[in-house]
């Protein structure tokens, strides 16, 4: 039995869950010993794994270390909300050695490039196709919660605009659908709008998202560019719902928006928010893929 010494630093209760759910794995012979840093406020929630406060009492020869989603706080520092410790990419990158693997979601260029000096191999999972798919549950439940929290009005019935024909575009379509809303989605290619009848909506291309916008009650935006400027945005009444699922910048001009008594929630990290275990899960067994792809390459 080999036995692999894990580091989960920081983030939300998807580290816990993750966490917990890597210290019960025994899988190809591999057993993980796991370790938790910067997650002290909920310790009581962790399960066969060793709580450390401080960084020193990390020994060498950590195997992986796991950072949150993202890595990194609006202070540079890494993302700790479940501590009061202040951790320091520094801090990371003193004890991760040769043979370490690091994973982390939305991971900076210049940490990246900090591993890559120590020659540390280094991961973005959520650069990963399985996980931004699975990922899109989550987060297209979370709308739903939001819309029917947040509006006076049924699903039902309502009319639905969303801006954008990914994958959370393509799974909430299907679930806003089903509950009788009546949806339109933007988008700017032929094979879009192919997808977008065949999921019983009516497509408009981004161009003309201006002249729909004072017709419905929800608009849900999923491009991270900023498409709700102030020239659509004072075509759209004050009591219809604007949600940015979009990571930052986000694809709504929210000081305009402010200024304009618009009603906007930028909803960002709902799986976090809405479903932790289930996005604790995603995440591991993301990382659990790669590192199989890695023993793949190794044989």
């Amino acid at each position: 039995m080999q036995i692999k010494d894990v580091l989960v630093v920081g983030g939300d209760l998807r580290q816990i869950y993750l966490a917990n759910r890597l210290s019960q794995i025994n899988k190809n012979d591999v057993q993980y010993r796991v370790y938790a840093y910067a997650l002290e406020k909920n310790a009581d929630s962790l399960e066969n794994v060793t709580v450390v406060d401080k960084i020193e009492q990390i020994k060498k020869n950590i195997d992986i270390v796991i950072l949150p989603m993202p890595v990194l706080d609006i202070k540079e520092n890494i993302n700790t909300p479940l501590s009061d410790l202040v951790v320091k990419t520094k801090n990371i990158i003193q004890i991760v050695e040769d043979n370490c693997i690091v994973f982390g979601g939305k991971i900076p260029k210049d940490l990246i490039k900090s591993f890559d000096d120590k020659n540390i191999r280094c991961f973005d999972y959520l650069q990963r196709e399985e996980l931004a798919v699975h990922n899109a549950i989550p987060t297209a439940e979370g709308t739903l919660q939001i819309i029917m929290e947040e509006t006076a009005k049924t699903i039902f019935g309502s009319n639905i605009l969303i801006v954008g024909a990914g994958r959370i575009s393509k799974i909430l379509r299907k679930y806003l659908v089903g509950l009788g809303a009546n949806v339109i989605v933007s988008a700017r290619k032929a094979e879009d709008y192919a997808w977008i009848e065949t999921d019983r909506c009516k497509f408009i291309n981004n161009k003309n998202i201006k002249n729909v916008v004072k017709d419905v009650d929800v608009i849900i935006n999923t491009v991270p560019v900023k498409i709700l400027d102030k020239d659509i945005l004072t075509q759209i009444n004050n009591e219809t719902l604007i949600i940015d699922l979009a990571s930052k910048p986000g694809g709504v001009d929210f000081e305009t928006a402010k200024r304009l008594g618009k009603k906007t929630i930028w909803a960002l990290s709902l799986p976090g928010k809405v479903a932790p275990i289930t996005a604790g899960h995603i995440i591991l067994n993301t990382i659990l893929n790669i590192l199989e792809e890695l023993e793949e390459k190794h044989e």
